[in-house]
């Protein structure tokens, strides 16, 4: 598997139940930022507006395996898994960075869709950003 990004997050306030942990929706949304972040990253922001294309997500699924409490920093990993003409599987690891503890794990496949919601190729040069020799296994 090729690793394309790491991004720290804190947990805040708005981010846990009652009793201080954070609520279990609130991983995906993690993932979601450090997906996004990485695609800001490459700098093809105006280029896929101007190819009128989005980025969806078709499935999700997530492991939870420890709880993350209030202050704590986070790491979100994201590793590419597969790539298909119109799809990208990524894997997605949250780590406390206090002690290492691997928190939650993901898989995420994302769809690139048209203006008119269909399926398409993705972009050329995400494709290609993508289909690079791994640099992390």
């Amino acid at each position: 598997m090729k690793k394309i990004a790491e991004y720290l997050v804190r947990v805040f306030l708005e981010d846990t139940d009652h009793g201080g942990v954070v609520y279990h929706a609130n991983y995906l949304k993690f993932m979601e930022r450090a997906r996004s972040e990485w695609l800001y990253s490459l700098e093809l922001g105006e280029y896929f507006k101007e190819l009128k294309v989005n980025f969806v997500v078709r499935s999700a699924s997530i492991d939870y395996f420890l709880p993350t409490r209030l202050g704590e920093q986070l790491k979100i990993e994201t590793f590419v898994k597969e790539v298909k003409r119109t799809s990208v599987t990524f894997l997605q690891k949250i780590i406390n960075l206090t002690n290492q503890e691997l928190i939650c794990s993901g898989e995420i496949l994302i769809v690139i869709i048209n203006e008119k919601f269909r399926p398409t190729a993705i972009p050329e040069e995400l494709m290609n950003y993508l289909k690079k020799e791994p640099i992390d296994a």
